[in-house]
């Protein structure tokens, strides 16, 4: 029973005490792209505990891949208490005690369905803590009745979605996906113009054209037009995507596809497909090689990359960051109603870039879900060809990301981490009073069997069973509304040097 415990008010002075629940607390993208969020929790009124359940880094992999770079201490240094309880991996009941006996007021969920398994299974079921979240790593619902709300926005998840979800939305005000980008030292802000290339490729040198995804200068085109590129894994292909890939190749001449090896063992089965299916096409895709450190392989984005082709119905995301910061235009679908379908369309949409580089389909006319994803892949192959042979149009496109991730004066909300944290604060709070108050709906009707154990004469082995109404009640869900100072965004000085001559004419793609 947490209400003896828990029934303290936030406008009160202990602080509301907040858990981080994962298995992921290592070298993982929910760390690459969250782990700035712990230095700017207000922690007069925020006390963070992690409950970490995974092993860290081998010191050969920081020392060598990652050049000394911990994001495991990182977090560490900016939170309140991080327990490491991967000895509780398995045991999920002691872990649930001992969440219980830190008095934590709300859990965050940073596992979900992910990590192949290794998450702590059935803890949430167990009620360690009275509000209990999902947020960032597993983009979707996990229909369970123990997860009170998700973060997420309103194009991510859209209201008239809410039937899809057992969760409550807790609506951010801007893009709901935390990202540090613009706030890691490791990381290089984006470049208007393209250096030099070199030979060999030596990381951020060439133009996407010049550099050819690596590839042998004897092999494809002679010269490039545009380098279309898609780093994720090879799960989220499908054949429709990659088929209106291939058609945008055959759109744009000259144009050439870059994709990663990963996993190398899909590397085969792929070749045989494009072999069979697209023979003509295949000197025009190619590989690019590994790289194990996740900085490098940001930067490189803007050295090979003139625009990345999403996958549907499950987008990139972490990859869909990196490239956005790196000045990458992105070409996505938005007429999925999964979550993880539409995080891309979202981001697009705080860029300003809905239009150019989302493509929609009207479901609003009784159209059927195959004429609507149908017309929206149409529209998908039409934005991506237009991109690939609009020289003017992409050159605006690209300027205008470069100047939206290197704006300080004041950051941009879509790469602002403090301004993020601050309404991620917001939300917290509200799903507590939310609590207090026990500001819930009754949403419908289940219905469950139940045996009266009263038999029929005709067939004393079976029961007659009788149907039990039970209500179901779910909080109401949140939208987050920016705060006057917080809408103000951060400051700070430029990281990009503007209006030089240099800058103003980009090098030939």
């Amino acid at each position: 029973n947490n209400n003896n415990n828990n029934n303290n008010n936030i406008n009160n002075d202990p602080p509301l005490k907040v858990g981080f629940v994962s298995s992921g607390f290592s070298s993982k993208a929910v760390l690459y792209l969250s782990k700035d969020m712990f230095p700017y929790f207000d922690t007069t009124k925020y006390e963070i505990h992690i409950f970490s359940l995974g092993e860290p880094d081998s010191t050969h992999f920081l020392n060598h891949a990652m050049r000394g770079v911990d994001w495991r201490q990182q977090v560490i240094q900016h939170v309140h208490t991080f327990h490491d309880v991967k000895h509780l991996l398995h045991d999920h009941i002691q872990l649930a005690h001992l969440i219980q006996q830190h008095s934590i007021h709300i859990l965050i969920e940073w596992d979900g369905y992910a990590r192949q398994g290794l998450r702590a299974q059935g803890l949430f079921a167990l009620r360690p803590a009275p509000i209990q979240i999902l947020h960032q790593e597993f983009l979707g619902t996990t229909g369970s009745q123990h997860v009170d709300y998700i973060f997420t926005d309103t194009h991510t998840s859209p209201p008239k979605y809410q039937h899809l979800y057992t969760e409550s939305f807790l609506y951010m005000p801007h893009h709901f996906f935390s990202k540090g980008h613009a706030v890691q030292p490791q990381m290089h802000p984006p470049s208007y113009t393209y250096p030099p290339p070199t030979t060999p490729y030596k990381l951020g040198t060439g133009s996407p054209t010049q550099n050819r995804c690596l590839s042998p200068t004897n092999i494809g085109p002679s010269h490039v037009s545009f380098v279309y590129c898609n780093f994720h894994k090879f799960l989220k292909y499908n054949p429709v995507t990659f088929q209106s890939w291939m058609h945008i190749l055959r759109s744009v001449p000259d144009s050439i596809l870059c994709l990663l090896p990963n996993p190398p063992e899909g590397l085969p089965n792929l070749h045989k497909h494009i072999a069979n299916s697209f023979p003509d096409l295949q000197q025009r895709i190619h590989f690019l090689p590994w790289e194990p450190n996740p900085y490098d392989h940001q930067r490189r984005h803007a050295d090979m990359c003139n625009a990345i082709l999403d996958t549907h119905p499950y987008n990139g995301h972490t990859t869909a960051q990196d490239a956005l910061y790196a000045g990458v235009p992105i070409v996505t679908r938005s007429d999925g109603p999964d979550m993880a379908s539409r995080v891309t369309a979202s981001a697009n949409l705080l860029l300003g870039l809905d239009t150019e580089l989302n493509a929609h389909a009207n479901d609003n006319h009784g159209q059927s879900y195959s004429n609507i994803t149908t017309s929206s892949q149409k529209q998908y192959e039409q934005l991506a060809i237009h991109l690939g042979t609009n020289r003017t149009l992409y050159d605006q496109i690209r300027k205008h990301l470069i100047h939206v991730a290197c704006q300080r004066k004041p950051m941009h909300p879509y790469w602002d981490v403090r301004r993020y944290v601050k309404n991620f604060e917001k939300g917290l709070s509200m799903t507590w009073n939310a609590y207090l108050r026990q500001d819930m709906n009754e949403i419908g009707d289940w219905m469950k069997n139940e045996d009266k154990q009263e038999h029929d004469n005709h067939n004393s082995e079976q029961p007659k069973m009788s149907k039990q109404r039970v209500r179901v009640r779910k909080w109401k869900h949140i939208y987050i509304e920016e705060e006057e100072l917080t809408a103000q965004g951060s400051y700070e000085d430029d990281v990009c040097v503007h209006g030089s001559t240099n800058n103003d004419k980009l090098d030939e793609l």
